[in-house]
């Protein structure tokens, strides 16, 4: 059994690097196309500093596998965990055909990004309300403690992506989701004029992909949502989140 501690969470030392190993998929709206066994999984390794993990040491990876109309959400763990190993070595696969639940659908996927930053949401649009998502959430490091008989949790494990944002240095919480079709998703909070104003323009690609924030500038007051296919050769760094 797991024991969640929250209270315990800790900083690792070093960044964590994971490589996706995925196909490219193609660009442009198109109609579904079969894809291929590498198309559905997403595949990680790193390694877990020495000094910040006790063996036996495994990490869960926690799904969003429903969002209601009131967009509340449901989480659940995908199965199985991956072990780590005595020198904290570490590779994580997840396959989109093994996440249980129903899938999520665009526009609803759309809503829950826009909803909680403002009461006001304007029409949110999908080039394919068919399509279906799968979306992942953070992964989180349980390990052996001495004075617990089950594991606990001690670690948050994400992704982030640097960026630059009026010659400010930043980092953005990226998560991946898996499209089974090329679909993008459009949509705003309240009129032109509001302040702040959310945006979302995710236009996803057949497999997984990043979704993350694209901050405004102080002037526009304007945050995007938008997305980027997981390429075969994105290296991409992993790291705890602050806390």
């Amino acid at each position: 059994m797991l024991k969640q501690q929250t209270s315990q969470r800790l900083w690792l030392v070093a960044i964590l690097s994971i490589a996706i190993l995925l196909t490219a998929c193609g660009a442009g709206e198109a109609p579904k196309k079969p894809l291929t066994d590498s198309d559905y999984k997403l595949e990680m390794a790193g390694q877990v500093p020495a000094g910040e993990f006790t063996p036996p040491s495994v990490l869960w990876v926690r799904l969003v596998t429903a969002i209601t109309t009131d967009l509340r959400t449901t989480l659940d763990w995908y199965v199985p965990s991956s072990p780590v190993a005595a020198d904290g070595s570490y590779e994580i696969s997840v396959d989109a055909r093994e996440i249980m639940g129903e899938a999520i659908g665009p526009k609803l996927f759309g809503e829950w990004y826009l909803v909680p930053t403002a009461a006001e949401v304007s029409d949110i649009s999908a080039t394919d309300p068919a399509a279906e998502l799968r979306v992942m959430d953070d992964i989180f490091l349980y390990q052996t403690s001495p004075t617990e008989v089950d594991l606990v949790h001690t670690h948050y494990l994400s992704f982030w992506q640097k960026q630059v944002v009026g010659g400010t240095p930043i980092a953005e919480w990226i998560r991946p989701v898996f499209s089974d079709r090329d679909v993008r998703i459009q949509g705003s909070t309240g009129a032109p004029a509001s302040t702040p104003r959310v945006t979302v323009d995710m236009d996803l690609k057949a497999g997984w992909n990043f979704v993350y924030a694209i901050p405004g500038s102080r002037a526009s007051a304007t945050t995007e949502y938008v997305a980027r296919p997981i390429l075969a050769t994105d290296i991409s760094e992993l790291t705890p989140v602050t806390p």
